[in-house]
Parts: C-alpha cells; structure tokens; sequence
C-alpha cells in the first residue's frame, strides 16, 4: 500500500505543475516551461550531489524550486530551504541510518 500510495503522490504532483492554479492571477500563469525547470534543476541536483554534497545543494535546489514555483520572500525561502533541509538530514541520517554525501565535509 505504501508503494501505491507514494507512487500515487508523486504522479499528482508532476500533473499539477503542468496546470495553473485557478486562484492565480492572470501575470503569474503557470509558465509552460515550469515543469521543465524543476526537472531540469533536480537532474542537477542529482548530478551534484555527490560532488559538492547534500550541505551545500540541497538549502541551494530547495530554494531553487520555491523561486521556480513561485516564492518572491527572501526571508521566507532563505529559512525554508535551511530547515528543510536540516530537518531532511536527521531523518536521513538518524533516523534511516543513510548518511547523505557530504561533499568537501566528508573528510572531517
């Protein structure tokens, strides 16, 4: 059921970036292009990830999504990405027991 029902979250998710929201106003549409970004911005987070390691692309990709979606609040975005990101690493590390790449802090 767990598979099903993530697979199930996950394929909604991808319909929605293809749709506006009906709230949105008329000069912030959902941009064509939208989807693209975020797929284009995780392959490159995937692809960094190893390289410069999960302390440093992960606050940079999380922002990166918010500003692709929509976020204009610094503040807001600058905290999001920061605790999203330390709170996805102590499930990830303690929690699951699988230490994210580290990067240029993994020899330390």
């Amino acid at each position: 059921m767990p598979i099903i029902s993530g697979g199930l979250v996950a394929t909604l998710s991808i319909l929605a970036l293809f749709r506006p929201l009906p709230s949105e106003p008329a000069d912030l549409e959902a941009s064509p292009m939208r989807p693209w970004a975020v797929l284009a911005s995780t392959v490159a987070f995937l692809a960094l990830m190893p390289v410069l390691g999960y302390p440093i692309v992960t606050p940079v990709w999380v922002a990166g999504i918010m500003a692709i979606l929509g976020m204009r609040n610094l503040p807001v975005m600058a905290g999001t990405s920061i605790g999203l990101s330390f709170i996805a690493y102590i499930l990830l590390a303690k929690l699951a027991f699988v230490s994210p790449p580290m990067g240029p802090f993994g020899g330390y």
